[in-house]
């Protein structure tokens, strides 16, 4: 069974703003090898329409765990 966390946090800002939003997403894939999980992981990443509508707005750091 996979296992998901998140976190959000607020990150040092830029172009003069005070902050920005910082967002880190943790999955476990027990049952799929290291390499195989991080591409599905990225790929997901690619497509998922929340982080689309929010690329390059909010840091996103994703984590294979």
């Amino acid at each position: 069974m996979a296992s998901n966390a998140s976190s959000v946090s607020l990150k040092p800002g830029s172009n003069g703003a005070a902050f920005k939003l910082g967002l880190r997403l943790e999955t476990g894939l027990p049952d799929i090898n290291k390499e195989t999980g991080q591409k599905s992981v990225d790929g997901a990443h690619k497509i998922c329409p929340f982080l689309a509508a929010v690329r390059n707005n909010i840091a996103v750091d994703l984590a294979l765990k």
